[in-house]
């Protein structure tokens, strides 16, 4: 069935501009039509994620969490209610200024009872690098490396295939190194691109959908060429465990987690950035509608990736000052990661529109 899919004529180039130059126009129209009632909160996230039930416990260290294209709140929100980690911080950035206020206008935005706190911008994840600094443009409040957690659920595959890579330069330089990426996103073959018609094909595996948003559907070996930065990575490339890199972080620098592809005698590592990828897999599933009496067949992508501990030898000499800080960050990773068991088989996940 889905060759049919992969050969359909493109949208008429005039067509296809209108689309590509200005999302946010389609995504505020969106979220101004749908209010935060229409959005169902995602409380599946800790059973997928677990480490987001490690860093939100009583005695868990200061950490800051940035999500991006957080909609109406869906994700910040219920991670904020379930906190008790008084020095969490949730950063909810999105490029739409209507999803801004929807989560600004959320209760819980400004609640005495909440633990933690919650901040919001208006960001676009593939913002061009500042020309007079030659710097990444990062949400309002956020500086470069001080980002413990990004969270990406259904994101990427609104952006067009030439946009990725500057979304993934603007995400690391937010990172601290050895922070992660928490990824979720459609699958190939997902029962959202079996149902798209003719006159919706941007491209290949790229869609429009009637509301003007754009939705992209991954393959598992174009998601780890992307995030490892390496084009010659099959399934079968695995970094090191997270244990291991306790145990040699706890026997000085000289055993630090590397880069498998840094080159000790460069400042600064070249190309693209080159995330561990801890965890990934396929989540696919069969959910039924009794009532209606249909059968869905769902399909996504889910990832854990990692900054590098040491991408420079100026990071080296970083980590060796404070090795038991990241020693401590290393261990709570460690924890919540060795749980993850990828693919899903339970019904536990979005049952129709994750969105």
């Amino acid at each position: 069935m889905l060759s049919s899919l992969t050969g359909p004529v493109c949208i008429d180039s005039l067509v296809s501009e209108r689309f590509n130059e200005n999302p946010e126009r389609w995504w505020n129209k969106f979220y101004q039509k749908n209010t935060a009632n229409f959005f169902k909160n995602r409380k599946w996230l800790q059973q997928e994620f677990p480490i987001l039930g490690q860093i939100t416990q009583s005695d868990s260290p200061p950490t800051l969490i940035l999500e991006v294209g957080a909609g109406a709140g869906n994700t910040a929100f219920p991670i904020l209610e379930q906190n008790k980690n008084p020095n969490l911080k949730i950063h909810a950035c999105d490029f739409s200024k209507k999803a801004v206020e929807l989560i600004r206008n959320n209760p819980l935005f400004e609640s005495p009872g909440i633990v933690g706190s919650i901040d919001t911008s208006v960001w676009d994840v593939v913002s061009p690098v500042d020309a007079d600094s030659g710097k990444a443009q990062l949400p309002l409040g956020i500086e470069p490396e001080t980002v413990d957690v990004v969270i990406l659920i259904f994101i990427f595959s609104a952006l067009a295939p030439k946009q990725w890579q500057q979304a993934i330069r603007n995400i690391w330089a937010t990172l601290k190194p050895g922070g992660v990426v928490l990824f979720r996103d459609y699958g190939r073959g997902d029962l959202a691109q079996v149902r798209f018609k003719k006159g919706r094909y941007l491209d290949e595996n790229f869609y429009i959908r009637g509301d003007g948003t754009r939705v992209y559907f991954f393959d598992e070996d174009e998601l780890r060429r992307l995030w490892s930065g390496d084009e010659s990575m099959t399934p079968n490339r695995a970094v090191g465990s997270n244990q291991d890199c306790v145990e040699q972080m706890s026997n000085g620098l000289s055993s630090v987690c590397l880069d498998s592809n840094l080159d000790p005698s460069l400042d600064e590592p070249t190309g693209g950035p080159n995330f561990d990828i801890l965890n990934f897999g396929v989540d696919r599933r069969m959910l039924v509608n009794r009532q209606r009496r249909l059968k869905m067949y769902r399909c996504w992508m889910q990832g854990l990736f990692r900054k590098p501990f040491v991408t420079s030898v100026a990071e080296a000499s970083k980590v060796a000052t404070e090795k038991t800080t990241v020693k401590s960050a290393v261990e709570l990773l460690a924890a919540s990661t060795s749980v993850i068991n990828i693919p899903i088989v339970e019904e536990s996940g979005p049952a129709v529109s994750p969105l």
